[in-house]
């Protein structure tokens, strides 16, 4: 389901803001989900997880691009 939710991302800096939820509940009726309020709450669980790594490594890169300019 999470997969179905289109990716949002920063157009200046790059950075991915997570999934666009506006299509959700069009997805849920259309799949007969029932119980959404759980299949939210670990779809949300896991987006902040995906949104957490995904700031680290662009950090790293950063600090790498840093690190490469200063040498």
């Amino acid at each position: 389901m999470l997969d179905l939710l289109s990716d949002r991302w920063d157009g200046t800096s790059g950075m991915y803001l997570g999934k666009d939820w506006s299509s959700a509940n069009f997805l849920f009726d259309l799949y007969e989900f029932e119980g959404k309020k759980d299949i939210i709450f670990f779809m949300k669980v896991y987006e902040n997880l995906v949104i957490n790594e995904r700031a680290e490594k662009a950090e790293q890169k950063r600090k790498a691009a840093e690190r490469k300019a200063k040498s």
